[in-house]
């Protein structure tokens, strides 16, 4: 996986590219590779940098030819060590309801289409992939302390979901007919009603039948709160133009559907998006499950210096072999010795252990927290860009100095100064070399 998203777009021979399109995902960073029908040998995909295949069934001749399609954008789906290249289909919406239950495709998206539209479902399909990769890594990892983790599978249902739909409810019926057996719908007529069912409850997916202007206010809210920050939400935008698309697109929405609105197409991207939503947060759990007393820390329950060590040399490796994105942070708190000295080391260590468990609970899933030594920590942030990384890890440096933590009753609470440098790897660099290079620019002999 290049530091520049790189996309296989497979098609047919012959077929006329959107030049305005495709240049306009060119201009967002992403690096496009088109192969063409007949395509290439397998075998040539294999050590490639791909971060997702495009299959585009667009034009007559895929649809004649779609099976061919699946199965070529299958086999090189699988020449990913560790893990899957996410597959995301182009195509009308007759073709929707199929793709939506096969396993060979992860997303669906159908016209009229969008650079900004097929630009964020890339790129949270092409999390989902390195997702994947991390926690084939980490299982590796694990191996080597004689320990198990748990293995994730891509879900192959979506039984017992629940959707929300906001809106007049015109098409409620319809959609639930659409959906007849594997999802439960509930409906909120109002937007406030939608606020009370998402504070109380837990939903696979949100369906927005609202006007554009308050569709956006909607998802604006939702974004703002971490519980529904990745919460696939559907908009039915009826005649919205291109400029309502992009944005609903830049609001938050998942996906956008516009009139002809097809009730079977609304469900096909609802089943494509909660099977994706539920493989990313069984992946989370795993990773947060994926703990055990041999690889922690015994002060903070972070993972420990040995196994960040360990795991963090893989991924230095695979960084050298493909070019994968890795940055990695140096915490430290850099008032810890002002601390210990007007409060004592007991007070010191409480301190270190607080603000752990925030950096903890702060990072992404995928992420590796250990702890340094002292008062210092590693982010190791998972197949992220240096400018993706170094955004969380200014939040969480943010989060942890406007908190003023508690050490005994009665006593005031103290603030911590959180200093953070992030570094990528240099070539010929060890993962002991990198984070002592994170650590440089506080302390030397770190």
């Amino acid at each position: 996986m290049s530091q520049k998203p790189h996309i296989l777009v497979l098609r047919e021979q012959g077929a006329a590219i959107d030049p305005a399109l495709w240049s306009d995902l060119s201009a967002r960073g992403y690096a496009l590779e088109v192969d063409t029908a007949p395509f290439r040998p397998v075998a040539e995909s294999e050590g490639r940098s791909v971060d997702a295949i495009v299959l585009d069934l667009l034009c007559a001749g895929a649809r004649a030819t779609a099976e061919g399609f699946h199965r070529h954008a299958k086999a090189v789906a699988n020449t990913l060590p560790g893990g899957r290249i996410p597959v995301l289909a182009l195509c009308d919406g007759v073709q929707a309801q199929a793709l939506a239950a096969d396993g060979t495709v992860d997303a669906i998206m159908s016209p009229p289409l969008s650079a900004a539209q097929i630009a964020h479902r890339v790129a949270d399909l092409t999390r989902l992939g390195r997702l994947q990769v991390e926690m084939a890594r980490r299982l590796e990892t694990f191996s080597q302390y004689g320990l198990d983790a748990p293995e994730v599978a891509r879900p192959a249902d979506m039984q017992e979901a629940t959707l929300l739909i906001v809106g007049t409810g015109l098409r409620f019926a319809a959609i639930e007919r659409a959906l007849a057996g594997r999802a439960m719908l509930i409906g909120a007529f109002t937007r406030d009603m939608a606020e009370d069912y998402l504070k109380n409850g837990d939903f696979d997916a949100v369906i927005l039948d609202i006007a554009t202007n308050e569709a956006e206010e909607v998802l604006q809210a939702l974004r703002r709160n971490p519980r529904h920050f990745t919460l696939p939400v559907i908009v039915l935008c009826g005649h919205g133009s291109a400029t309502d698309r992009k944005q609903l697109f830049e609001a938050g929405a998942t996906e956008v559907v516009t009139d002809p609105i097809d009730t079977d197409e609304v469900s096909a991207h609802a089943t494509a998006l909660i099977l994706e939503n539920r493989h990313r947060e069984k992946l989370r759990a795993a990773y947060r499950q994926a703990r055990h007393v041999a690889t922690g820390d015994s002060l903070t329950g972070l993972f420990s210096r040995g196994f960040l060590l360990e795991h963090l040399d893989r991924m230095v490796r695979d960084h050298g072999q493909s070019d994968e994105p890795l940055t990695v942070c140096g915490m430290t708190i850099d008032n810890l010795g002002e601390i210990n000295a007007a409060h004592g080391y007991a007070v010191g260590d409480r301190i270190i252990r607080q603000v752990g468990a925030l950096i903890a609970q702060l990072v992404r899933g995928e992420d590796m927290t250990g702890r340094w030594s002292g008062g210092r920590f590693v982010v190791v942030h998972a197949c992220s860009r240096p400018d993706e990384a170094e955004g969380a890890v200014r939040r969480i440096e943010s989060v942890i100095n406007a908190t003023r933590f508690s050490v005994e009753e009665g006593a005031p609470p103290i603030a911590a100064r959180v200093w953070s440098r992030c570094v990528t790897p240099q070539p010929g660099e060890s993962a002991e070399t990198m984070v002592r290079r994170a650590f440089s620019g506080f302390d030397p002999s770190a």
